[in-house]
């Protein structure tokens, strides 16, 4: 996952980008600070577009889900069009490719994947210890770890996690699609999910979050 400053850099090597339609070229792209601007093709007026919004956008739906009618959520103004444009750009171009030569300078990180996602056997418990129709059994947390409070999100935060993106996930943090839980978090186990997840009501929070099994224990 892209940080703000990486997407910032990748927006300005961007000279020109065509609409999802193709029908229209947004020219003289140039970022200014927290904005981007652009002219459309036969228009000679300059528009402006908040970098801000579009890298919220982008952290908050998946690719398939940036589309036009979506962007009306997040960018101010009647350029959601051309911003959709840009996301993609960026994504289609350069996007995988960051992604791709991250992971294989961060091998290490295989192991933090491991240790969050699927769990270490000597720490976690099995289904005899906690089955999984057990539905409001009191649980613990038995280590600090980071949970998601909206099952559309888990891949997101699952890279994010992956890729070490301090920057994304306080911001995700910040809005509340997630939170970091301390070792010894109480709360009530509701259900299993699949693979390695399961939900859990911490005391306090209002909506389910979704956490590694191994990582909460019976109370």
């Amino acid at each position: 996952m892209l940080t703000y400053n990486d997407f910032c850099s990748l927006v300005k090597e961007l000279n020109s980008v065509e609409s999802i339609t193709g029908k229209v070229v947004y020219k003289e792209i140039n970022v200014q600070g927290d904005f981007v601007s652009f002219r459309r093709e036969n228009n000679e007026k300059p528009e402006i577009i908040s970098l801000e919004e579009m890298y919220k956008f982008m952290c908050e739906q998946p690719i398939d889900n940036i589309t036009t009618a979506n962007a009306k959520k997040y960018i101010h103004g009647h350029v959601q069009s051309p911003a959709v444009a840009i996301i993609k750009k960026v994504y289609n171009s350069r996007h995988r490719k960051f992604e791709r030569n991250k992971k294989y300078k961060k091998i290490g990180c295989i192991a933090i994947v491991i240790a969050l996602f699927i769990g270490i056997v000597v720490a976690s418990f099995n289904d005899e210890d906690f089955p999984i129709d057990a539905y409001n059994a009191p649980c613990v947390v038995n280590t600090d770890d980071i949970v998601v409070y909206d099952s559309e999100y888990l891949d997101k935060v699952t890279e994010l996690i992956y890729n070490r993106d301090e920057a994304a996930l306080n911001y995700l943090i910040g809005v509340g699609i997630c939170s970091y839980v301390k070792k010894g978090t109480k709360g009530i186990y509701v259900r299993y999910l699949h693979d390695d997840y399961v939900d859990v009501k911490f005391n306090g929070d209002i909506r389910p979050a979704i956490i590694p099994r191994s990582h909460i224990s019976k109370q």
